[in-house]
């Protein structure tokens, strides 16, 4: 028995609830897209999450950073079941016995079976399973409660006991047959089944969101669970994958931005006026400059100069800002970087192709000759 809201107004409510989630978690949605994913619902199968799936996010979304949000969003609001679902795997017990301890090694044997088929369905069934059998506080003797009386969940702790990624050699050396070892086959098929390992632990993690979401509300484990937008990070506190994340969004920006100006130059053909031709020309309209005669501009690659604030009082936005500069690095010719603080110094050299940006401001302000007296631009 779950404690799962209904949604109010029946499907086109929830259509709305999850359209509002989206909203809070930085995915703008309006009035039009919505009314798309209510054709979506209508058009497609319900009863098919992959096609439901795509289709909403055709209709919703409009940015591939987007995904990672809708996903996570959608497989809380649409869940591929209820509760601890239909059972159709069932979980072996020490002595066959109904509520007997989990047999772990004889649940590990299914598990490297169905790693070794790469049966997906199948390894979902699984995972729901070894959550209910596993993933529950104070599950197989580990001293572990729920909270406020409610049972609890732990993926950590059912990944722990079952332990996947032990199985990777010996699956390995059950469909390895005459490949030869190290060889490029055999570094495919370890990435395949490395693959369906991770794959396998991440419908654990999503079970365990699903299971405790009906126990303590959507909104809830969606705050904590749903990765914030590119935009809304913290420049500061963002790690790596945010950090390339960011480097993906800047980088349109960059290349728009030097599209625009070859398109400028490219149609500002004229250059500046030739005022002796304009007089030579005028001669045959009575001295009346009726035809302007202008000088044949040359072609050149554009100079970009940059002037980059670091200084403390704007240290969150100037990270942004070395990010843009990196990617204008890679669109245009030539650029130079100038930083500053009290002074400014060219720090040029220091924006490499591909160099980690938290490393680049680090040398900027270390290298840099920036700081005269106090350190306050």
């Amino acid at each position: 028995m779950t404690s799962a809201r209904a949604p109010q107004h029946g499907l086109p409510g929830h259509l709305v609830e999850f359209v509002g989630a989206l909203r809070k978690h930085g995915v703008a949605v309006g009035p039009g897209e919505t009314i798309d994913a209510a054709r979506v619902l209508g058009a497609l199968d319900l009863l098919h999450r992959d096609h439901l799936r795509e289709g909403l996010a055709a209709a919703l979304l409009r940015r591939s950073g987007q995904r990672q949000a809708f996903d996570t969003l959608f497989d809380l609001y649409w869940p591929a079941a209820l509760g601890a679902g239909s059972g159709v795997v069932e979980v072996p017990r020490v002595d066959d016995a109904d509520e007997g301890p989990v047999d772990i090694d004889a649940l590990r044997d299914i598990l490297a079976e169905l790693l070794r088929d790469g049966d997906t369905a199948a390894l979902a069934e699984l995972a729901r399973a070894v959550v209910d059998a596993l993933g529950r506080a104070g599950a197989a003797g580990t001293g572990i409660r729920g909270v406020n009386g409610q049972p609890s969940w732990s993926a950590y702790q059912a990944l722990r006991m079952l332990s996947p990624e032990t199985l990777l050699a010996r699956i390995m050396g059950e469909l390895r047959g005459d490949i030869e070892e190290g060889s490029f086959v055999d570094e495919v098929l370890r990435r395949e089944i490395r693959d369906r390992i991770a794959a396998f632990r991440k419908m654990i993690t999503d079970e365990v969101r699903r299971r405790t979401a009906e126990m303590r509300g959507l909104e809830q484990v969606a705050r904590s669970a749903v990765p914030k937008q590119a935009e809304q990070v913290e420049f500061l506190s963002a790690h790596a994958e945010q950090l390339a994340q960011l480097r993906r969004t800047v980088a349109p920006l960059a290349r728009r931005l030097a599209s625009r100006l070859a398109v400028r130059r490219r149609h500002a053909k004229r250059g500046q006026l030739d005022m002796r031709r304009t007089l030579r020309h005028s001669m045959s309209t009575g001295g009346v400059p009726m035809r302007p005669a202008y000088r044949t501009r040359r072609a050149g690659r554009p100079e970009l100069v940059i002037l980059c604030d670091v200084s403390g009082s704007v240290a969150g936005f100037s990270h942004f800002t070395l990010l843009l500069v990196q990617a204008l690095r890679e669109q245009f010719s030539k650029v130079r970087v100038f930083a500053f603080v009290e002074r400014a110094d060219e720090v040029t050299h220091l924006f490499t192709p591909g160099a980690e940006l938290s490393g680049v401001m680090q040398r900027v302000l270390r290298e840099a000759d920036l700081v005269a007296f106090d350190g306050h631009s």
